[in-house]
């Protein structure tokens, strides 16, 4: 009986590709629930020993070109005798399809291709498989005694990497005809030092709306470089040729499961969404606020992307990240300082309740309320002010240290304070800002645990109208099934029946015709027989007086 778990591990340049670790460490998962040990094959030169680190406790090594297609075939059918697996797993690319659909033939087995999930239920192996461009996802249960998986590249964590070691068994194939028929001439290599899209954790992808190879360039593959990402492209933007074919992303092109994707301009055509929504996290930078992707994005910026774009690459590069007003309204200040200055000289005026007529109509002017992101950016920079000038600062300290009679200020006084804001003035603002900006603060997490709690509800209650909604249309398309399918058998019996009387009917008058006819038919027959003895018997009356006749003459002439 079959146990245990292989899986094939694809090569390049003699390291094992990181789809190959992601199987091992989903093998290993599976293997403690199903039972057996976790085996793997490795053509070509590479460490076999070093993938025990990832769960192989022993690796077939055949040597031989690792990308010839037949080799690798047998290779695998080799490896699937040695250990009598119960499971087969590997790699979804154009060399892993073409082996396993070799494999399933060869050993009749069933083969479940593009797997992005898998589980044990009742101690049977049940594979997902995502199917329509991502709008099916169907169950694969094979039940034949090898099962063969295609697996996604990133459909699962890389794992951890320990201390072990794998056993090492050589296997000898025999190289065969076919194996020439196929002959690999020469290998291009990219000139950017990038990971594959397929092997890729983060990738940055660019649609047509870049407009151009150039701008494809100076804003794409800035971004994905300072992430540490590979640059993708949507089929526009390569039939555009603003990137190589073998950067799509698509149904056409590679299909990726990264960790982390980032949709530049790109609007979410089917095909494109086919290649990359088993993606973990989603980001979408698109004007349109109507796009197709961000149905299918975790996060979306609504903004123009060759704004966001530099912006988050200069902050991923270190750069200050800088903080944008949102408001529309105009400032009325000129500066931070000025602002600062401005709070501190109403403070004053506030605090005196007797101000001269002059000040009145200075703090009675209408001040424009400023959000909480507006104060911050003014404390930002006037603190960046106040320390590059720290010689005033210390006259105004000075200043402050005097005793101040309580007597109300003259319009000369609050002019002075508002111009060269002290150090006391400043530390009592900022206590108030930040009481108020606390109640602020509370407010608005109060606000949002409301409109939380309320969401929910309205959540809860919809999600129970729409099951009750469907439930009775379920119901009622029961029940009327059900009435057509009575009414249904009720009109076959009715029809059937009158079937039945028509063809016994029928019979019955062919019966009855039958005997008339004999009848008649007896009838004739007599009376022609009749009709023939009178005839013969007159014929021979008359030929006996013929003869008596004949012998008379013939007397009388003797």
């Amino acid at each position: 009986m079959s146990e245990g778990i292989l899986v094939i591990c694809e090569s390049a340049d003699g390291k094992v590709k990181k789809t190959a670790l992601e199987l091992l460490g989903k093998a290993n998962d599976l293997s403690k629930v199903l039972g057996g040990s976790v085996s793997a094959l490795l053509v070509g030169d590479g460490d076999a020993e070093g993938l025990g680190a990832y769960g192989a406790t022993k690796v077939f090594q055949v040597s031989g070109d690792a990308r010839n297609v037949a080799l690798l075939t047998r290779a695998a059918q080799k490896a699937i005798e040695e250990a009598s697996p119960s499971v087969v797993l590997g790699g979804a690319s154009a060399l892993g399809r073409d082996v396993f659909a070799r494999l399933s033939a060869r050993l009749k087995a069933g083969l479940g291709a593009e797997i992005t999930e898998m589980r044990v239920e009742e101690g049977t192996l049940v594979a997902i498989r995502p199917q329509f461009s991502g709008k099916v996802f169907s169950e694969v249960k094979i039940s034949t005694e090898h099962k063969l998986f295609t697996v996604r590249p990133g459909s699962f964590a890389m794992p951890a990497k320990g201390d072990a070691r794998a056993e090492v068994v050589q296997l000898s194939v025999v190289e065969e005809d076919s194996d020439t028929r196929l002959t690999i001439v020469e290998v291009i290599q990219s000139e950017a030092e990038v990971v594959d899209l397929t092997e890729a954790d983060r990738i940055v992808s660019g649609g047509r709306s870049v407009k151009s190879k150039e701008k494809f360039d100076a804003l794409i593959r800035p971004l994905a470089q300072a992430l540490g990402a590979t640059a993708g492209a949507s089929r526009a933007a390569v039939d555009a040729h603003y990137a190589e074919h073998s950067e799509q992303v698509g149904q056409t092109g590679k299909v990726v499961s990264p960790a982390l994707y980032i949709a530049c301009g790109i609007s979410g055509a089917i095909q494109h969404l086919a290649g990359m929504n088993t993606s973990r996290v989603i980001v979408s930078i698109n004007k349109d606020v109507n796009a197709p992707i961000f149905k299918h994005s975790t996060y979306g910026i609504v903004a123009d992307m060759f704004e966001v774009v530099p912006v988050l690459t200069k902050a991923l590069n270190g750069g200050e990240i800088p903080v944008v007003n949102m408001s529309k309204a105009e400032v009325t200040a000129t500066s931070p300082a000025a602002t600062a200055s401005q709070k501190s000289a109403e403070v004053v005026v506030e605090a005196t309740k007797s101000p001269v007529k002059g000040s009145v109509t200075e703090a009675k002017k209408p001040v424009k309320k400023m959000s909480l992101k507006e104060r911050l950016a003014a404390k930002r920079a006037a603190s960046k002010s106040e320390s590059a000038k720290p010689t005033e600062v210390q006259k105004s300290v000075s200043k402050v240290s005097k005793p101040v009679k309580s007597s109300p200020p003259t319009p000369s006084s609050v002019q002075q304070s508002s111009a060269a804001p002290v150090a006391g003035t400043v530390i009592s603002v900022d206590v108030e800002g930040l009481r108020a900006e606390v109640a602020e603060l509370k407010q608005l997490v109060h606000s949002l645990q409301g409109a939380i709690a309320s969401s929910e509800k309205n959540l809860t209650a919809d999600l129970k109208k729409y099951v009750k909604s469907t439930e009775d249309a379920l119901k009622k398309d029961f029940q009327r099934g059900e009435k057509n399918a009575r009414s249904f058998q009720e009109g076959a019996t009715k029809n059937i029946e009158g079937i039945e009387r028509s063809v016994t009917s029928e019979v019955r008058r062919i019966r009855e015709k039958t005997r008339e006819a004999m009848a008649n038919e007896g009838a004739e027959s007599r009376a022609a027989i009749f009709s023939l003895k009178g005839s013969a018997s007159a014929s021979i009356v008359l030929n006996i007086l013929t003869l008596i006749v004949l012998i008379g003459m013939w007397m009388t002439t003797c």
